[in-house]
């Protein structure tokens, strides 16, 4: 019973404890702004309250041991901390830590992501500042100082996802660009984690991507946005790159009807689920959700 819209959500299995995200003031029950944890087997609010001031949190994540939940969006302080766009909150007492990468006024973070040995954290969204230097739309920031690294790809439009592969040597970005370091990237593409200089994978969307997803195996990034080609092929809203080479593989749902959102994969990994403003998959009628196997296919 949110009273508004949620457009992040951060599970902590041991606590049984669902972190939610968005436009709302009311939530479980509770007034809770922006931000609150609710009891996966009641669905109401906990006590945790960072009492977030601003306007709304689009994307949130735990660290390693669920100890610490960053947030990101267009917010401007966490109970009596200042913390412009993005902060880290303990899981426990629901306070903002020390780490303070701010970016600077009028910006949003719209998604962030966790190196794999949990040193660094990818942000990505319309800033020109962050961790005290100027960067373009994306940003490393050391996980204890909150200072940005020297990695600096230099984006020329907003990034609205991004992922790590499994060893964290790449991350793969996407979002409303068309130049990284000055070179051609339409809407995707993968960075080294190290350099920040972009790879020669290039899948090409026609138009901006609202999320991607690495698949559990990692030879599998499927994309979901506003594109109809990528890669030259026609591919509705949704589709499924290699990996490694960036090439366009034969996955096709043919979404229609809307742009496609978020991305997930089943515990077993035989679907994917899909979610966004489409009206058919494949022929078939999904009204904003669909279940789509490894062939491309809506299941029932």
């Amino acid at each position: 019973q949110a009273d508004g819209t949620v457009l992040a959500l951060a599970l902590n299995p041991q606590e049984s404890t669902l972190y939610v995200g968005g436009h709302f003031t009311l939530i479980g029950g509770e007034n809770r702004n922006y931000l609150a944890a609710v009891n996966t087997g009641t669905g109401e609010a906990t006590p945790w309250n960072p009492e977030l001031g601003g306007d709304y949190v689009a994307t949130l994540l735990l660290n390693q041991d669920g100890s610490t939940l960053y947030a990101g969006g267009g917010f401007l302080q966490v109970g009596n901390a200042v913390r412009i766009n993005v902060a880290a909150i303990d899981t426990e007492t629901g306070l903002a830590n020390s780490w303070n990468p701010s970016t600077e006024l009028g910006s949003l973070i719209y998604d962030l992501a966790l190196s794999p040995d949990g040193s660094k954290v990818y942000m990505g969204g319309s800033f020109l500042t962050a961790g005290g230097q100027n960067r373009n739309h994306i940003a490393a920031i050391d996980a204890k100082t909150g200072i940005a690294t020297g990695w600096d790809p230099n984006i020329n439009g907003t990034v609205l996802s991004l992922t790590t592969n499994q060893d964290g040597s790449l991350i793969y970005v996407g979002g409303n660009f068309t130049l990284i370091n000055n070179e051609t990237r339409n809407n995707v593409a993968a960075i080294n984690s190290e350099t920040g200089e972009i790879t020669s994978w290039d899948p090409n969307a026609d138009e901006h991507l609202h999320n991607l997803a690495i698949s559990p195996d990692g030879l599998t990034i499927y994309i979901a946005g506003g594109f109809e080609q990528v890669g030259g092929d026609v591919r509705h809203h949704l589709a499924a790159v290699d990996a490694a080479t960036g090439s366009v593989k034969d996955w096709n749902p043919n979404a229609h009807g809307g742009h496609a959102y978020t991305l997930a994969f089943s515990s077993g990994s035989a679907e994917i689920y899909a979610g966004g403003e489409f009206t058919s998959v494949g022929g078939q009628m999904r009204k904003n959700i669909a279940a789509i196997d490894r062939s491309g296919v809506a299941t029932s």
